[in-house]
Protein backbone atom coordinates (compact mmCIF):
# COMPACT_ATOMS: atom_id res chain seq x y z
CA UNK A 1 0.00 0.00 0.00
CA UNK A 2 3.16 2.12 1.30
CA UNK A 3 4.70 1.37 -2.60
CA UNK A 4 1.16 2.41 -4.38
CA UNK A 5 0.76 5.78 -2.51
CA UNK A 6 4.39 6.64 -3.36
CA UNK A 7 3.95 5.77 -7.25
CA UNK A 8 0.75 7.82 -7.26
CA UNK A 9 2.35 10.76 -5.99
CA UNK A 10 5.02 10.49 -8.41
CA UNK A 11 2.56 9.92 -10.74
CA UNK A 12 0.42 13.10 -9.64
CA UNK A 13 3.82 15.65 -10.08
CA UNK A 14 4.74 14.58 -13.35
CA UNK A 15 0.85 15.12 -14.56
CA UNK A 16 0.88 18.22 -13.16
CA UNK A 17 4.39 19.33 -13.37
CA UNK A 18 4.24 18.59 -17.26
CA UNK A 19 1.47 21.02 -17.88
CA UNK A 20 2.97 23.62 -16.62
CA UNK A 21 6.94 23.70 -18.32
CA UNK A 22 7.07 22.84 -21.57
CA UNK A 23 10.23 23.04 -24.06
CA UNK A 24 8.92 24.44 -27.49
CA UNK A 25 11.14 24.51 -30.41
CA UNK A 26 12.03 27.41 -31.80
CA UNK A 27 12.15 27.65 -35.61
CA UNK A 28 13.37 30.95 -37.91
CA UNK A 29 10.58 31.73 -40.15
CA UNK A 30 11.22 35.17 -40.46
CA UNK A 31 14.60 35.63 -40.83
CA UNK A 32 18.04 33.53 -41.90
CA UNK A 33 20.09 32.35 -39.52
CA UNK A 34 23.39 34.56 -39.08
CA UNK A 35 25.83 35.56 -36.93
CA UNK A 36 26.38 39.42 -37.87
CA UNK A 37 25.46 42.31 -35.73
CA UNK A 38 24.15 44.05 -38.95
CA UNK A 39 21.81 41.26 -39.28
CA UNK A 40 20.77 41.48 -35.67
CA UNK A 41 20.13 45.29 -36.09
CA UNK A 42 18.47 44.92 -39.09
CA UNK A 43 15.75 42.10 -37.23
CA UNK A 44 15.19 44.20 -34.33
CA UNK A 45 13.91 46.90 -36.08
CA UNK A 46 11.71 44.49 -38.05
CA UNK A 47 9.98 43.45 -34.79
CA UNK A 48 9.88 47.26 -33.38
CA UNK A 49 7.60 47.77 -36.62
CA UNK A 50 5.80 44.94 -35.51
CA UNK A 51 5.26 46.22 -31.84
CA UNK A 52 5.16 50.13 -32.72
CA UNK A 53 4.23 51.14 -29.02
CA UNK A 54 7.22 50.42 -27.22
CA UNK A 55 9.34 53.22 -26.31
CA UNK A 56 13.12 53.42 -27.58
CA UNK A 57 14.30 52.75 -23.89
CA UNK A 58 11.97 49.26 -23.88
CA UNK A 59 13.55 47.83 -27.28
CA UNK A 60 17.81 49.26 -25.51
CA UNK A 61 17.11 47.00 -22.99
CA UNK A 62 15.82 44.19 -24.86
CA UNK A 63 18.84 44.18 -27.77
CA UNK A 64 21.63 44.76 -24.78
CA UNK A 65 20.37 41.94 -22.48
CA UNK A 66 20.15 39.88 -25.52
CA UNK A 67 23.29 40.75 -27.15
CA UNK A 68 25.39 39.48 -24.19
CA UNK A 69 24.39 36.06 -24.83
CA UNK A 70 24.37 35.91 -29.21
CA UNK A 71 27.81 37.62 -29.45
CA UNK A 72 29.60 35.60 -26.64
CA UNK A 73 30.95 32.26 -26.32
CA UNK A 74 31.13 31.50 -22.73
CA UNK A 75 29.41 34.71 -20.67
CA UNK A 76 30.26 33.83 -16.93
CA UNK A 77 26.56 34.35 -16.01
CA UNK A 78 23.07 34.30 -17.23
CA UNK A 79 21.45 37.03 -19.16
CA UNK A 80 18.22 37.83 -16.92
CA UNK A 81 15.57 40.16 -18.51
CA UNK A 82 12.25 41.03 -16.85
CA UNK A 83 9.40 42.07 -18.84
CA UNK A 84 7.08 44.23 -16.31
CA UNK A 85 3.73 44.68 -17.56
CA UNK A 86 0.10 45.66 -16.69
CA UNK A 87 -2.97 43.28 -15.61
CA UNK A 88 -4.21 43.59 -19.36
CA UNK A 89 -0.59 43.06 -20.93
CA UNK A 90 0.19 39.57 -20.09
CA UNK A 91 -0.85 38.72 -23.93
CA UNK A 92 1.56 41.41 -25.62
CA UNK A 93 4.30 40.08 -23.29
CA UNK A 94 3.88 36.37 -24.67
CA UNK A 95 3.74 37.81 -28.36
CA UNK A 96 7.01 39.50 -27.55
CA UNK A 97 9.02 36.68 -25.92
CA UNK A 98 7.83 34.36 -28.73
CA UNK A 99 8.44 36.86 -31.60
CA UNK A 100 11.78 37.47 -30.36
CA UNK A 101 12.35 33.62 -29.82
CA UNK A 102 11.10 33.13 -33.44
CA UNK A 103 12.49 36.15 -35.24
CA UNK A 104 15.85 36.72 -33.59
CA UNK A 105 17.45 33.98 -31.39
CA UNK A 106 17.04 31.01 -33.85
CA UNK A 107 18.47 32.91 -36.11
CA UNK A 108 21.75 32.57 -34.00
CA UNK A 109 20.99 29.15 -33.17
CA UNK A 110 18.93 28.72 -29.95
CA UNK A 111 16.75 25.82 -30.98
CA UNK A 112 14.37 26.03 -28.53
CA UNK A 113 12.57 27.78 -25.19
CA UNK A 114 11.71 26.25 -21.81
CA UNK A 115 8.45 27.91 -21.03
CA UNK A 116 7.79 27.50 -17.22
CA UNK A 117 4.49 28.73 -16.25
CA UNK A 118 4.84 29.68 -12.31
CA UNK A 119 1.75 30.14 -11.37
CA UNK A 120 0.19 26.76 -12.56
CA UNK A 121 3.45 25.22 -11.27
CA UNK A 122 2.55 26.57 -7.73
CA UNK A 123 -0.78 26.01 -7.53
CA UNK A 124 -1.02 22.36 -8.20
CA UNK A 125 2.23 20.70 -6.80
CA UNK A 126 3.68 21.79 -2.97
CA UNK A 127 6.40 24.31 -2.85
CA UNK A 128 8.88 21.45 -2.48
CA UNK A 129 7.68 19.40 -5.29
CA UNK A 130 7.52 22.60 -7.35
CA UNK A 131 10.99 23.64 -6.98
CA UNK A 132 12.12 20.26 -7.53
CA UNK A 133 10.51 19.76 -10.76
CA UNK A 134 11.64 23.53 -12.26
CA UNK A 135 15.07 22.29 -11.41
CA UNK A 136 15.06 19.30 -12.80
CA UNK A 137 13.37 20.30 -16.03
CA UNK A 138 15.96 23.50 -16.20
CA UNK A 139 19.38 21.01 -15.05
CA UNK A 140 17.78 18.95 -18.31
CA UNK A 141 17.24 21.50 -20.78
CA UNK A 142 20.54 23.84 -20.31
CA UNK A 143 22.35 20.35 -20.21
CA UNK A 144 21.38 19.60 -23.76
CA UNK A 145 21.82 22.59 -24.77
CA UNK A 146 19.20 24.95 -24.18
CA UNK A 147 20.22 28.72 -23.93
CA UNK A 148 16.40 30.58 -23.50
CA UNK A 149 14.45 29.82 -20.56
CA UNK A 150 10.76 31.77 -20.03
CA UNK A 151 9.92 32.36 -16.54
CA UNK A 152 5.88 33.29 -16.73
CA UNK A 153 4.16 35.11 -13.95
CA UNK A 154 6.93 35.38 -11.00
CA UNK A 155 4.14 37.36 -9.09
CA UNK A 156 2.95 34.17 -8.00
CA UNK A 157 6.62 32.68 -6.88
CA UNK A 158 5.77 31.80 -3.38
CA UNK A 159 7.72 34.21 0.04
CA UNK A 160 9.65 30.44 0.41
CA UNK A 161 11.09 29.92 -2.98
CA UNK A 162 12.15 33.16 -3.40
CA UNK A 163 16.04 31.55 -2.52
CA UNK A 164 15.44 29.55 -5.66
CA UNK A 165 15.53 32.03 -8.23
CA UNK A 166 17.84 34.20 -6.24
CA UNK A 167 20.33 30.81 -7.13
CA UNK A 168 19.10 30.53 -10.80
CA UNK A 169 19.80 34.25 -11.59
CA UNK A 170 22.98 34.50 -9.12
CA UNK A 171 25.67 36.50 -11.52
CA UNK A 172 28.78 34.73 -11.37
CA UNK A 173 27.91 32.19 -8.75
CA UNK A 174 24.73 30.84 -11.41
CA UNK A 175 24.69 27.20 -12.10
CA UNK A 176 23.95 28.08 -15.63
CA UNK A 177 25.34 31.14 -17.36
CA UNK A 178 25.70 31.87 -20.94
CA UNK A 179 21.76 31.41 -20.91
CA UNK A 180 19.28 33.84 -21.44
CA UNK A 181 16.11 33.71 -18.87
CA UNK A 182 13.01 36.10 -19.54
CA UNK A 183 11.18 36.40 -16.44
CA UNK A 184 7.58 38.41 -16.75
CA UNK A 185 5.47 40.23 -13.58
CA UNK A 186 2.61 41.95 -13.44
CA UNK A 187 2.93 45.49 -11.82
CA UNK A 188 -0.68 46.63 -11.40
CA UNK A 189 -3.92 47.41 -13.56
CA UNK A 190 -4.29 49.25 -17.13
CA UNK A 191 -4.94 52.62 -15.05
CA UNK A 192 -2.00 52.50 -13.17
CA UNK A 193 1.03 54.49 -15.07
CA UNK A 194 4.58 53.00 -15.55
CA UNK A 195 7.12 55.05 -15.67
CA UNK A 196 10.50 53.28 -13.95
CA UNK A 197 11.36 50.78 -12.22
CA UNK A 198 10.27 51.62 -9.34
CA UNK A 199 7.32 50.07 -9.94
CA UNK A 200 9.07 46.51 -9.89
CA UNK A 201 10.32 47.18 -6.66
CA UNK A 202 7.14 48.55 -5.31
CA UNK A 203 5.09 45.44 -6.58
CA UNK A 204 7.44 42.73 -5.61
CA UNK A 205 8.30 44.49 -2.06
CA UNK A 206 4.32 44.13 -1.61
CA UNK A 207 4.05 40.40 -2.81
CA UNK A 208 6.61 39.07 -0.50
CA UNK A 209 5.88 41.79 2.63
CA UNK A 210 6.78 39.29 5.10
CA UNK A 211 10.08 38.59 3.90
CA UNK A 212 13.34 40.77 5.27
CA UNK A 213 14.27 43.93 3.25
CA UNK A 214 17.53 42.57 2.55
CA UNK A 215 16.68 39.13 1.24
CA UNK A 216 14.27 40.76 -1.40
CA UNK A 217 17.20 44.23 -2.43
CA UNK A 218 18.86 40.67 -3.06
CA UNK A 219 16.93 39.46 -5.32
CA UNK A 220 16.38 42.48 -6.88
CA UNK A 221 20.32 42.77 -7.91
CA UNK A 222 19.55 39.29 -9.63
CA UNK A 223 16.39 39.75 -11.75
CA UNK A 224 16.10 43.68 -12.13
CA UNK A 225 18.74 44.69 -13.70
CA UNK A 226 17.39 44.54 -16.82
CA UNK A 227 13.94 45.77 -16.65
CA UNK A 228 11.69 46.54 -19.46
CA UNK A 229 8.17 48.20 -19.44
CA UNK A 230 5.79 46.51 -21.69
CA UNK A 231 2.77 48.88 -23.29
CA UNK A 232 0.01 46.85 -24.20
CA UNK A 233 -0.66 46.44 -27.99
CA UNK A 234 -3.92 47.09 -29.72
CA UNK A 235 -3.14 44.28 -32.07
CA UNK A 236 -1.40 40.97 -30.90
CA UNK A 237 0.99 38.80 -33.04
CA UNK A 238 0.21 40.05 -36.01
CA UNK A 239 2.30 38.68 -38.96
Amino acid sequence: MIVLFALLSVLIVFFYGCQYSNFVPVKSVLFQRTDSLEDFNSNLISLKRQFSRQNTRFWQIIAASIKKVIFSDDLPYPAVLLLAHRKNGLNTVKCLASRIADGILSSYGFDGVLNINISGLFTNLTEEAAEIHLWDNLHEYVSQGGRLVFFQAIESLPANSISLMHGICDNSNAPFKNIIIVATLEVGSEEIEMTDDEMVEKTLYSLWSNIPVEIIASLLSRIANNVALVTTETSLCVS
